[in-house]
């Protein structure tokens, strides 16, 4: 999805006040958000597997943490795209690159807060049904309808994958990431 440099100044600065408010509800609910590490600038990129994605760098003269967010998602709601943000903003803590044991305490902690912006929904996946859809509307886009499969589990879910993935030819070998039940190609 080709942007032009009047639509990609005017999501940048979107997602950059978007940031700021996020930062804001962070402090607020007591994170210990070290705001001069953190590039005040999102980067944008065509990923059609994630919404966001937190990068760290060690180089020097740059901010250690870059947060990108995918163009493929910006018709979804601010609301959403806050969500997106703190879960990407929390692994900028110490000990949260993962999703394990301190950021799940910190997404928790923001998730119980109610004096923010917005009540926020985070989870260390995603489990938004209308984001859910978009992804594989927007990876058929990419690829191809051709090109792609469906997989589903017995609770209902569906991913669109490449043909090509290692999962699209074993999915008995891999499990649903909403409830962990293994997967099966929709005939």
């Amino acid at each position: 999805m080709a942007l032009t440099t009047a639509e990609k100044m005017i999501q940048t600065k979107r997602l950059n006040t978007l940031l700021k408010t996020v930062i804001q509800d962070a402090l607020v609910a007591g994170l210990p958000v070290n705001v001069k590490d953190i590039d005040p600038c999102i980067k944008i990129n065509n990923r059609t597997t994630s919404i966001g994605l937190c990068k760290y760098s060690e180089k020097k003269n740059e901010y250690p943490w870059t947060i990108f967010f995918s163009s493929y998602f910006f018709s979804i709601p601010d609301s959403k795209i806050k969500n997106t943000l703190m879960h990407e903003l929390i692994h900028t803590l110490p000990n949260c690159f993962n999703h394990q044991t301190d950021f799940k305490h910190y997404m928790y902690r923001v998730n119980a807060k109610t004096n923010l912006s917005m009540v926020y929904h985070i989870g260390v996946k995603n489990n938004d049904e209308e984001i859910s859809k978009l992804c594989n509307k927007k990876r058929e886009e990419k690829f191809g309808i051709n090109n792609m499969v469906t997989l589903t589990c017995e609770c209902g879910c569906e991913i669109r994958i490449k043909k090509t993935r290692k999962a699209a030819k074993h999915p008995e070998q891999y499990k649903c990431k909403k409830h962990g039940l293994t997967l099966k190609l929709k005939k």
